[in-house]
């Protein structure tokens, strides 16, 4: 992990607000100068009050001077929380940006490093320290450096005013200080230590408490009464998480001891060496009154500037855990970089001795060949296991060969970016994601949406009349994760948008990979045989583990374990492929009328 510097960390975080990063620059010079004003005014306030009423002025001269001094301090303290408000909504709105930047790297990372368990890991730890909440990374780092700089700034002047009354003064303030920063430093360290075994323990926790609410999940946890020993492991690891959490809290505890305990030393002797100065004639009552005040108030900003430059070490740590991740993802984006190439929308594609596997070690696509012609329909069927969704991730980019080629045409996909890659394909999924947004943009998945296009293509899957029924039409929000009144349809109608969400992209290509799962047989049968009517003219491949694409399919792959057990007609295969008969035979009766699954 690099050890970014606190400058370094500043100026990547203000990369991300743009045109308002003047903001957060801006923050600890306005908040140096208002707090040097505020500790200088009210150390001078006790000694304003001996002086005026020691002079010769009249009462309502010296009531008034008073006032104005008093009315000052007021402004200044008004002035000092509203800018602290008002910057505390910039850091918030830091925090959102990184987060929003965080799902955008994400996103296009390479798939295979988002299925890594390693890159699920260095991401969750990545959110904990770097934005996830107020307590760490972006959430305290400007405020801390903000307050550490203003503190510091003065720190200096006021240490430079006391050398009035002695230099030992001076020399005590700064040694102190170094001896503070050698303290907090350690701990930093050992709280380092601590937070990686408290992350790895986190990480555990989530997964269970995640496990806890799963929809999915909690059939099995009734059946095979999984509840006691899910409560037993979470409450184990609540335990250690609590343990170390308190460990580190002794640890911070001792530091401020402390450091509080040299504070104590220090204001005792600058006390003493104040008094001695009066005593020898080099202050007056008010000059005493004034520097009593000011290392008195000394006291307080070292106070706010070890615990600043605490909480400062603290962030830029998280920090640079958190950028790690940041940066990987931004590294492995950017290598894979390529110049735009023009593709044309009718190509063969051509698997060359392609292998894959997550595992060098464990192929699971094994030296596959092959050639999809353009404008083709061809199935890949087998069992689960078999490899086939493996091939379409392969294809589509999100995979890349662990050995061997895949050719669009003559071109090498190694030289196409995955988003290039992506581009040439529409797809449905097994598991297709409803958005919580209308029917319009659930169809464009864009800002931008055309209703006349979404309009043709719900026609074209026999959704349009379902559609006009609604009362907002295209505009009906759908599920009830946000709208209460939104729209949830039934599983056939949900396969329909999906079709349409596909055909709306209006890719060269159509991948179907296992899409009708939740269909009885023969409702599978009659979508694939709607899809081969609307994908006429372009490439399209169906995925599945049931045989009722075949029909609508002008060759069939029939994969085993990573391989291709079989490849052509329908027909042929079931003369010349015992396995692929056999696999037909177990599901044709499904197909007929009457037939149940």
């Amino acid at each position: 992990m690099k050890k970014n510097s606190v400058l370094d960390n500043l100026r990547w975080l203000t990369n991300f607000m743009g045109k308002e990063k003047f903001n957060l620059i801006s923050w600890p010079l306005v908040a140096s100068f208002i707090n040097l004003l505020l500790t200088l005014l009210t150390s001078a306030l006790p000694a304003v009050v001996v002086w005026t009423f020691s002079s010769r002025y009249q009462l309502q001269t010296k009531l008034l001077l008073l006032v104005i001094v008093s009315l000052i301090i007021g402004f200044l303290s008004w002035l000092s929380g509203w800018y602290d408000r008002k910057m505390f909504w910039e850091n918030t709105k830091l925090s959102m940006r990184l987060a929003v930047k965080d799902a955008e790297l994400y996103l296009t990372q390479d798939f295979a490093d988002s299925l890594s368990h390693e890159k699920q890991q260095e991401r969750f730890t990545s959110t904990q320290y770097a934005f996830s909440n107020e307590t760490t990374g972006v959430g305290i780092f400007i405020p801390a450096l903000s307050s550490f700089v203003s503190t510091l700034l003065t720190l200096i002047i006021v240490s430079l005013l006391t050398v009035k009354v002695s230099w030992l003064v001076l020399i005590l303030i700064w040694l102190s200080i170094g001896m503070s920063d050698y303290l907090l430093k350690q701990f930093t360290i050992k709280r380092r230590a601590m937070r990686g075994q408290i992350d790895r323990e986190q990480l555990k926790y989530q997964y269970y408490t995640k496990i806890s609410f799963d929809e999915n999940a909690s059939d099995d946890i009734r059946l095979y009464h999984m509840a006691p020993v899910i409560e037993q492991k979470i409450s184990v690891l609540q335990k250690k998480i609590e343990a170390s959490e308190r460990a580190i809290s002794h640890v911070k505890v001792k530091t401020e001891n402390l450091i509080q305990l040299i504070g104590f030393v220090r204001f005792g002797l600058s006390f003493c060496l104040l008094l001695l100065a009066i005593k020898q004639g080099k202050l007056n009552v008010s000059q005493f009154t004034f520097y009593f005040s000011l290392i008195a108030s000394i006291e307080i900003v070292i106070k706010s500037n070890w615990q600043s430059q605490l909480n400062l070490r603290s962030a830029n740590s998280d920090l640079n855990v958190g950028r790690s991740y940041f940066d990987s993802v931004k590294t492995v984006i950017s290598e894979k970089k390529t110049a735009e190439l023009m593709l044309p929308t009718e190509l063969n594609i051509k698997f060359d001795h392609v292998c894959f596997g997550y595992e060098a070690s464990k192929l699971i696509i094994k030296d596959l060949s092959l050639e999809i012609r353009a404008h083709e329909h061809l199935a890949f069927v087998g069992r689960n296991g078999a490899g086939k969704t493996t091939l379409m991730m392969l294809l589509m980019g999100y995979l890349k060969p662990t050995s061997g080629k895949i050719y669009f045409g003559e071109i090498d996909s190694s030289q196409l970016s995955t988003q290039q890659q992506l581009g040439l394909f529409s797809a449905m999924f097994q598991e297709n994601t409803v958005l919580a947004t209308d029917i319009l943009h659930n169809l464009s998945v864009k800002a931008i949406a055309n209703p006349v296009r979404a309009e043709n293509e719900l026609k074209l899957v026999g959704l349009s009349a379902k559609v006009k029924q609604l009362e907002k039409g295209l505009e009906t929000p759908l599920t009830k994760y946000v709208w209460d009144n939104g729209q949830n349809f039934s599983g056939g109608e949900l396969e329909s948008l999906m079709l349409a969400r596909a055909l709306y992209k209006s890719a060269p290509m159509m991948i179907l990979d296992e899409p009708t799962a939740a269909l009885d047989a023969l409702s599978e049968k009659s979508l694939y045989e709607q899809i081969a009517k609307l994908m006429r003219g372009k490439t399209t491949i169906f995925i599945s583990h049931r045989l009722a694409s075949t029909a609508a399919s002008d060759r069939v792959c029939f994969m085993e374990n990573g391989q291709i057990a079989g490849l052509g007609k329908h027909k042929v295969l079931l003369k010349n492929n015992a396995a692929y008969y056999n696999l037909y035979q177990s599901q044709a009766k499904y197909y007929q009328e009457g037939g149940k699954v």
